[in-house]
């Protein structure tokens, strides 16, 4: 993992294909928002200042793995202005089967991709999507996927 998004901050203009493996700059917008989002990866924020700033800061550094191409363990350490050292770890990634996403985390992201995809957010489409995947297997124009999907209510 660390080969895959150990990179140092590139300096601007970022590229979204760089940002998107590179955990300094992930890891700077997680620090500020709280999150990364879809938005995190358009021209203005992957060139924010203030982000570049933090992400420069942040070091990779590999652990004590014993097979390179593992995901887990993670940790983060984090070690604050006042001297304070703030550490967490994970033993299984979200989303992940061992860690799955609750019903209500994975509609909230299919949400905002649909927000990013469309331009802005679209209850009605959003509501019709998902109910066409919940009802797939009795679905008998599956096409209607394809049209919602692209944005047509039929």
């Amino acid at each position: 993992i660390h080969h895959l998004v150990g990179r140092p901050i590139a300096p601007a203009p970022l590229e979204v294909n760089y940002a998107r493996l590179c955990l300094p700059y992930v890891g700077a917008i997680a620090l500020t928002k709280g999150d990364v989002g879809l938005t995190d990866f358009t021209p203005d924020r992957l060139n924010d200042p203030l982000i570049h700033q933090i992400a420069a800061r942040i070091e990779v550094v590999v652990n004590d793995v014993t097979e390179a191409s593992a995901f887990v363990p993670q940790s983060a350490r984090a070690r604050l202005k006042d001297g304070r050292v703030l550490e967490v770890s994970i033993e299984q990634l979200l989303g992940t089967p061992q860690r799955p996403l609750s019903r209500e985390a994975h509609l909230a992201k299919f949400r905002a991709c649909c927000a990013f995809g469309f331009g802005q957010a679209n209850p009605v489409l959003e509501d019709a999507l998902i109910e066409a995947v919940d009802q797939l297997t009795e679905l008998t124009d599956v096409g209607l996927l394809g049209r919602l999907a692209a944005g047509i209510l039929s």
